[in-house]
């Protein structure tokens, strides 16, 4: 039998900054600028609780509901 109670045993916090753009370029026409966008994720330990070292497994549902 499947359990269908979910523990949390920490709550982690990150905060992001999005800086930095890659691969900026044109359409062949100059209406469209296109860009990849590079994020950073920093650990926030303040507003964590729990260490910023643990291993977490998360469940994919898309692929679960998928099938």
């Amino acid at each position: 039998m499947i359990s269908n109670k979910i523990s949390f045993r920490f709550d982690f916090v990150f905060q992001s900054e999005q800086w930095n753009r890659t691969n900026i370029f044109y359409s062949d026409d100059l209406d469209t600028l296109s860009y990849i966008p590079i994020t950073t994720l920093y650990f926030d330990r303040e507003k964590s609780i729990g260490p910023d070292d643990v291993y977490v497994t998360v469940i994919n549902v898309p692929l679960l509901v998928n099938r």
